[in-house]
């Protein structure tokens, strides 16, 4: 999740740095990416009340073209009614979204979902990220 990076406060810094950080952690992700042999699975973390945006679809064009696996975990799913929420997956997996396996929904704010997906990258990793393993 580097959209969160942090920029410098002052315009001409945000300006020219941020574009030159921008580039720079691209690079570093590009290669880590592409040459990580054990890397075995992306968790593609996506605001629910958004959906996936312009540049999450190119994330997962781009990851599927590396052959990567990827899992897509809906977050601030708080911020969504819970009645809403069945609804709202199936608009999202009927637009096309790429993920091994159903998108996790989870909530960092009361914590809902974050056991499912810590269950689920334990069984995906064959044991690893189980009950207890310092993954929390």
């Amino acid at each position: 999740d580097l959209h969160s990076f942090p920029t410098r406060r002052s315009s001409d810094l945000r300006t020219s740095r941020s574009k030159t950080e921008r580039n720079e952690w691209s690079r570093l992700v590009a290669a880590y990416v592409e040459r990580r042999r054990t890397l075995r699975l992306v968790c593609h973390l996506v605001d629910f009340r958004h959906g996936l945006l312009g540049n999450d679809r190119a994330l997962q064009e781009w990851l599927n073209e590396c052959g990567r696996t990827m899992l897509v975990v809906f977050t601030k799913a708080d911020k969504i009614s819970r009645g809403r929420h069945r609804a709202l997956l199936q608009e999202y997996v009927r637009g096309g979204l790429i993920s091994v396996d159903v998108p996790v929904i989870t909530s960092g704010e009361n914590r809902s979902g974050i056991e499912d997906l810590r269950n689920f990258i334990g069984r995906f990793l064959g044991g690893a990220g189980t009950e207890g393993d310092g993954l929390r």
